[in-house]
């Protein structure tokens, strides 16, 4: 199972894993943002496949009390996955 780590990020950009005609991002499966305070829109509109993983206190001091369905919004059609330190 491929896996992507990425470390020191902060923010996610938009259309960050957005790919393109060709290359649509299918094969990314696992994507770990543990410094991630911020997802831009539609980061991971080509990555359909796609676990992502955030912090539950960075996203929470970011988003507030409401961060789970904010990130999970932002992060459609990617699953989001909240439990990293």
């Amino acid at each position: 199972m491929p896996k992507d780590v990425t470390h020191g990020r902060e923010y996610v950009f938009d259309h960050a894993f957005g790919g393109d005609v060709w290359n649509s991002g299918n094969g990314i499966t696992d994507i770990y943002f543990p410094g991630a305070d911020t997802v831009g829109m539609q980061s991971f509109q080509k990555v359909p496949y796609a676990t992502v993983y955030f912090s539950v206190s960075r996203m929470e001091a970011s988003y507030g009390p409401d961060y789970a369905y904010t990130i999970a919004s932002l992060c459609v059609p990617a699953k989001v996955v909240f439990d990293l330190p």
